[in-house]
């Protein structure tokens, strides 16, 4: 009897996965082009800093350095990420993220020095009482089997994404704005599960 159970759930089991999966029909990936500074690269420096930015699943990555002779300031409270128009207010690497909405100190870079780190939006995160901390996705990255979300992730080719990073150089703040444009989207079918 126990394993007539046994066989049985793992069946349903078996057959709840294969259900799920063969919903998930359709990957999407996205290419990003610089238009603000216009560049052929992901990459943009003055005399102050370089930075070279990576659009990430869920965050805007990037590497900055500071080319002065002083120590720089990153302002995290007043940067944000710009999409379909609307100023998002970020978190950056390092941050807890039960602690997303409040104070954010700026990070010191010395003088010719560089950090690593990564905005994201803090209203992507939420808590999940089964799975945790989550971070949804800054662009739609599977369809679920469902055609208006394939349809909503292939309209996103001509959107933009831009980054408002402030740095504190020498005592006066600079306000650094960087804009993207999805220049295509791909979509990948997903393998779908055999049918018996």
């Amino acid at each position: 009897m126990k394993k007539i159970l046994r066989i049985s759930l793992l069946c349903f089991l078996v057959a709840g996965c294969a259900s799920y999966l063969s919903q998930v029909e359709n990957h999407f990936t996205y290419s990003f082009a610089p238009v603000e500074p216009l560049s052929p690269t992901m990459d943009f420096a003055d005399g102050n800093i370089s930075v070279k930015f990576d659009v990430l699943k869920t965050s805007v990555g990037f590497v900055l350095e500071n080319l002065t002779d002083k120590p720089i300031k990153i302002i995290w409270d007043d940067a944000s990420i710009v999409q379909y128009g609307e100023a998002r207010k970020v978190m950056h690497t390092g941050v807890k993220y039960i602690d997303r909405s409040q104070h954010q100190p700026p990070t010191n870079i010395p003088s010719n020095a560089r950090i690593e780190d990564a905005l994201t939006p803090i209203d992507e995160v939420w808590y999940s009482s089964y799975y945790g901390w989550q971070t949804h996705p800054l662009f739609i990255d599977d369809d679920l089997g469902k055609p208006q979300f394939r349809t909503a992730a292939l309209a996103c080719k001509g959107q933009k994404l831009g980054v408002l990073l402030p740095v504190e150089i020498d005592g006066k703040v600079i306000n650094y704005q960087f804009e993207f444009l999805i220049t295509d989207v791909q979509e990948i079918p997903k393998t779908q599960p055999r049918q018996k």
